[in-house]
């Protein structure tokens, strides 16, 4: 692990209240120091820590960082540093990078909403066809109702005896034609 790392990883341990790594133990190089003169306003480079500057976007409190951008911005790293980083899965799993957990748990997402508009669009047509069977068993059981009647109907008619019935009352076994003929004709038409 390089000393970049290791300082980063040290950085985030301290922005997330981790506990703290070991210190690392620098090498001091004895080199000539430039002498500044401090008397001067400060240059616009350095961020005055009682200032409320405009600049929300790049400040970020201690306790809220909640993205890996702002991690990386607080940290001063790029965010595909962290995005590199591996992650142990567990269960002899092999650590895969925090990039590619977030591009499959995207890819996750997007085929769960895809699979939910398909499930979506069967059940409707399930209901369609659920309708479609349940009106045809209603057809089916009304013409099964007119079977019936017309037989009952026809039995009626077919136990007059109509030779005498005419010969008897030819006016009254006239009507009484008509209102078969009118009832098997509504039958008919339902």
């Amino acid at each position: 692990m390089s000393r970049q790392e290791e300082n980063a990883l040290k950085e985030i341990a301290a922005k997330i209240d981790a506990p703290k790594l070991e210190p690392v133990v620098e090498e001091v190089v004895n080199e000539p120091v430039e002498v500044v003169d401090d008397t001067s306003e400060p240059s616009a480079d350095v961020h005055d820590s009682d200032s409320s500057g405009d600049n929300t976007d790049n400040a970020v409190d201690d306790g809220d960082i909640k993205t890996i951008s702002q991690l990386a911005k607080a940290i001063e790293v790029e965010p595909e540093y962290l995005y590199g980083m591996e992650i142990g899965m567990g269960d002899n799993e092999d650590a895969i990078p925090l990039g590619k957990l977030k591009d499959e748990y995207q890819a996750s997402l997007k085929e769960r909403a895809e699979l939910q508009s398909q499930l979506d669009s069967q059940n409707e047509l399930l209901e369609k066809a659920q309708s479609g069977v349940n009106h045809q068993q209603q057809l089916s059981n009304e013409s099964q109702q007119v079977q019936v009647e017309m037989l009952e109907l026809n039995n009626q008619y077919n136990s007059i005896d109509w030779a005498k019935y005419e010969q008897d009352d030819p006016g009254a076994a006239a009507l009484a034609r008509q209102k078969f003929q009118e009832a098997g004709n509504h039958l008919s038409q339902r």
